[in-house]
């Protein structure tokens, strides 16, 4: 195995500009007439050494072999993964960099083995290079395009990603030449509810689609609700297109946003209950993320785009508590309890979030304050508005953290009445009743 160190998992500013620099210099060497291949190849091959995930580095080294063409050598790569060598074969985890940053040598001496570029592709899914792990999986397939250990590879690469449409057609491919269970529920978790006719029927929007805003918006949630995101986008956009500014079609893209990223996460929590593996699991994590900075996206515009409409403040702030922007919620919740139609909901988030920010007694504040505004006569709803909680939590919720809270500083004497309370109202909550046992 060549000497090859790992690289460093951080690259600083300096280097990092020395590395475009070189990548700079090759791509001029690549446009000369008689480009010099051995120069630029030692030039890319230093900065994917050191990024072996940056995909600009390796498209630009695996362009410049091709042109070149150096003559095959026998990989130490490919020596490494024959069928002789199984047992002895070293884990991709312990190795994976070592394996990256050796690609460059590994590619010069024979970029046509399909072999060692599973073994890179595999070594890069490990790394959580994304980009590279896909890449290696691609031109392995272009080498062997009916080889199923790479089809394999790829199908679960795109499904681990989240790269869910792209991972049903490779999944598909898998079936139809090596049918397996895994294959099948692979199809099962991916594949929109729609029949094969409606997925045809659907894939293209027809020239004769309504356009006229609540036609468009009708059909527009039909197709959303079989799982064909892409062609009620299509729909919506023309509808806009021809209408001009329907702030309605607008917000209905919106949207259609927030619920794909809900069919996202669906999908991965059921991807996760049927593959084991830690990027599978870790995929939920990432696109509940992802789908509550949309979020954020979206009630910030709405917020700014219906100034009066408090529940917009509301739903921000508990997306920005979300993800920990707690003094950014704050913010928002102190707009919010303004209205007393959503003031209770908004002062049990401001309780939370300054229970978050460790600010105990103005937490402990918050939530007596909720418990009151929960005691209230409630205020009757306005056309098209939903409850901010369900009634029985405006006052449970409160009294649940009060209790909860209290116990936590030492205060039984606030504590015990307010968990007795949540018992007497819902004996099932959460664990309020053991919660009120343990009090002194």
């Amino acid at each position: 195995m060549p000497d090859v160190p790992p690289p460093s998992p951080l690259i600083t500013p300096d280097r990092r500009r020395t590395l475009q620099q070189r990548y700079e210099a090759a791509l001029r060497l690549m446009d000369d007439p008689r480009p010099d291949h051995p120069r630029i190849h030692e030039l890319l091959a230093e900065c994917l050494r050191a990024d072996p995930g940056n995909i600009l580095y390796l498209q630009a080294l695996v362009a410049n072999l091709r042109r070149w063409g150096p003559k095959p050598k026998r990989s130490w790569l490919a020596g490494l993964f024959t069928p002789a060598n199984a047992r002895a074969r070293v884990s991709v985890s312990s190795t994976g960099y070592q394996i990256l940053a050796a690609a460059p040598e590994t590619l010069r001496r024979d970029p046509k083995n399909a072999n060692a570029l599973r073994q890179l592709a595999e070594a890069a899914g490990e790394a959580e290079l994304d980009q590279a792990e896909l890449f290696y999986w691609h031109a392995a397939i272009e080498l062997a395009p009916h080889d199923t250990e790479s089809l394999r590879g790829w199908a679960r690469a795109l499904t681990r990603q989240g790269r869910f449409d792209e991972a049903c057609a490779a999944w598909r491919k898998i079936a139809d030449v090596a049918p397996d269970e895994e294959s099948a529920q692979a199809l099962a978790d991916l594949a929109p509810q729609s029949t094969d006719a409606e997925r045809a029927a659907l894939a293209v929007v027809p020239d004769e689609a309504p356009l006229e805003t609540e036609a468009a918006i009708r059909l527009a949630t039909k197709w959303q609700e079989q799982g064909e995101f892409a062609a009620a986008d299509e729909l919506l956009t023309r509808a806009q297109s021809a209408s001009g500014s329907d702030l309605r079609l607008f917000e209905a893209r919106e949207d259609l946003q927030l619920a794909r990223a809900r069919h996202q996460q669906e999908i991965a929590r059921r991807r996760a209950a049927s593959d084991a593996h830690p990027r599978a699991q870790r995929l939920i994590v990432r696109l509940a993320a992802e789908a509550n900075r949309l979020e954020i996206d979206i009630y910030y515009l709405r917020s700014e785009r219906h100034p009066g409409d408090m529940s917009l403040r509301l739903e921000l702030a508990r997306r920005m508590k979300r993800s920990g922007n707690y003094s950014g919620a704050v913010t928002r919740l102190e707009e919010a309890r303004r209205d007393p139609q959503w003031a209770a909901a908004a002062l049990l988030e401001l309780g939370e979030c300054w229970q978050h920010l460790r600010q105990y007694a103005k937490a402990l504040d918050f939530y007596r304050q909720a418990i009151r505004a929960g005691e209230a006569p409630a205020e009757p709803l306005r056309e098209g508005e939903a409850p901010a909680v369900p009634p029985h939590s405006r006052l449970v919720a409160p009294l649940y953290r009060l209790g909860v809270l209290a116990a936590a500083m030492n205060l039984p004497a606030e504590a015990r009445p307010a968990l007795a309370r949540v018992v007497a109202i819902d004996p099932g909550y959460k664990d309020a009743r053991e919660r009120l046992d343990k009090l002194p």
